[in-house]
């Protein structure tokens, strides 16, 4: 009486494929909501970065005019330095008077649509909008 080994079955089962499979697919659902959270802080930066230069354009404006009565976007664009990424709008208004301002820049998918900015507090705020 010979007894015979079956061959030794090397390999995964497959409730250790569904595992290890379940654990990819729950790190991949974490890196995915963080990696949004990144690009949503990355327009943030953005948005701040834009503010900054337009508030040093505006500076640079009221030091030739003593005002801010006149500025506008394509004026600051064109002679004091302010730029800005594209999907990036700026907006000054209420129209600025003698001695202060107000800015709102705008970017779709940040933490949220907007930052605002007011001369007279000195202040860069988040905002819910409007954009347009």
């Amino acid at each position: 009486m010979t007894c015979e080994r079956q061959a030794d079955n090397r390999g995964f089962t497959l409730i250790e494929l569904l595992v290890v499979v379940a654990i990819v697919a729950i790190l991949a659902s974490i890196a995915i909501t963080q990696y949004a959270l990144y690009k949503q802080k990355a327009v943030d930066s953005q948005m701040e970065s834009a503010m900054h230069e337009a508030r040093q354009a505006m500076e640079g404006y009221y030091v030739e005019f003593r005002t801010y009565v006149g500025a506008t976007e394509s004026i600051l664009r064109n002679n004091y330095g302010y730029k800005s990424a594209p999907n990036i709008s700026l907006s000054i208004n209420p129209p600025p008077t003698d001695t202060e301002f107000y800015l709102l820049v705008c970017a779709p998918g940040g933490t949220t649509p907007a930052f605002a900015y007011t001369s007279l507090g000195g202040l860069m705020t988040p905002n819910p909008g409007p954009c347009t």
